[in-house]
């Protein structure tokens, strides 16, 4: 599959609670778990608050293959520190908000700080409140500024796929790793996708939210390739 999924929403516009935003067929809600608040868009990017998780999602549901990807644009990582912060992406996740996270069927992928050592990316998967770690990624260095994740899950033998991709803020998209997730109850079927960040007190924001249905019929086409939504294509 080609990776990176073009760019759906870069978050340009008034600042406010991205609940209810539209972008093209797509609807934001926002928060979609309960006891979570809202991402709210300040000076075009996502911020947040160090007091909870600031999240949406959008209310279609993609996939079950799908490729989710987001930006870091600005902030200063402290590993192990006050300014630690988790940014998430959300695939296949069952329902419809607002969502329990103690009884929630989903897949997550998450930065992770690592105290003296190199940062890595974690991907779990959640069945019915129960969290299995399925991938760590050590990323070679520390998560900052510029940096940019993401994940592909594919339904492959009996298995979901799921392959994690890093692009450094001076560099080009490269895959870190990836695993065949055989785990009794995952979620195999189209879910909705999403994104959450916590804890940015030191400025950290989050941009460009990527996102490809790779379920999307291409009209004349004889397979489903991955599709471009809207704006950045594979050369961002």
């Amino acid at each position: 599959m080609a990776w990176p999924p073009s760019v759906l929403d870069d978050f340009t516009g008034s600042d406010g609670s991205i609940n209810g935003r539209v972008i093209g067929a797509y609807t934001w809600v926002a928060p979609f778990f309960t006891g979570n608040a809202a991402a709210t868009i300040v000076s075009n990017a996502l911020a947040g608050n160090n007091t909870q998780d600031r999240e949406g999602a959008l209310t279609t549901a993609i996939g079950p293959d799908v490729q989710v990807a987001v930006t870091i644009p600005a902030g200063t990582w402290v590993p192990g520190g006050a300014g630690d912060l988790t940014m998430t992406l959300f695939a296949r996740v069952q329902g419809t908000p607002p969502l329990n996270p103690a009884t929630a069927t989903f897949y997550d992928i998450k930065t992770n700080s690592i105290t003296g050592d190199n940062d890595s990316i974690l991907v779990r998967v959640i069945v019915a409140g129960t969290t299995s770690v399925v991938l760590e990624q050590d990323i070679g260095t520390e998560w900052g500024a510029g940096d940019a994740f993401g994940a592909e899950l594919v339904e492959e033998g009996g298995g979901t796929r799921i392959r994690v991709y890093r692009k450094p803020s001076a560099g080009a998209w490269s895959e870190l790793g990836n695993v065949l997730d055989t785990t009794v109850g995952r979620p195999t079927t189209a879910g909705l996708v999403g994104l959450a960040l916590y804890n940015p007190a030191l400025g950290f924001t989050m941009d460009d939210f990527s996102m490809a249905d790779l379920e999307a019929p291409v009209p004349g086409a004889g397979d489903n390739p991955p599709i471009g939504i809207s704006g950045r294509g594979a050369g961002w």
